[in-house]
């Protein structure tokens, strides 16, 4: 019988595996749990500029982060939970230049831009209908001329920086767009 001495290195690898594997899983489950527990969910919107909007097909892909973000609230929510109640909670909160999707005053037509498989209107209405909060940042609100009677349907102008800062606060996950 031959003996065999094994290298430093065979020993630091068999070591470290072991040190990953141990150390590692306790982490894994924590992420599995966190992954099926309720989650509040905000999807942040800035770019958009209106000027640009004019021809939705040709040249415009402005329209590109606000399909993105409406698309990214809709997948956010997780599974049906009953009639119109999911899993998490989402909120879009637009501010910037985006303040102006929730401006009835700027006259932009959402139907005319399409998103995958639904015009931008009807991505907004789906969120509406599922439940998704629609939140205006009120400092952009009052820069873009933006008041409570020209809001869009569904958008609502956040209560102040307290109730923004909660917003953010309470948030689990904040995505930008």
């Amino acid at each position: 019988m031959q003996n065999r001495i094994l290298s430093p290195s065979f020993w630091f690898l068999g070591f470290s595996l072991l040190f990953l594997t141990v150390f590692s899983l306790p982490g894994l489950a924590e992420t599995a749990d966190r992954y099926h527990q309720k989650q509040n969910v905000i999807v942040k919107l800035a770019n958009f500029d209106p000027l640009t909007w004019e021809d939705p097909v040709p040249g415009g892909h402005n329209w590109q982060s606000a399909c993105m973000a409406f698309m990214m609230a809709d997948h956010m929510l997780g599974e049906a939970i009953g009639n119109s109640h999911y899993k998490n909670e989402v909120i879009l909160f637009l501010n910037l230049q985006a303040v102006e999707l929730a401006d009835t005053d700027t006259a932009i037509d959402l139907s005319g831009f399409i998103c995958g498989q639904h015009s931008l209107q009807e991505s907004w209405d789906m969120l509406l209908h599922k439940g998704v909060d629609i939140v205006v940042c009120p400092g952009c609100a009052v820069i873009g001329g933006i008041t409570p009677e020209t809001l869009r349907e569904g958008a609502r102008i956040a209560g102040g920086a307290q109730e923004v800062t909660e917003i953010f606060l309470r948030a689990d996950k904040v995505i930008d767009f």
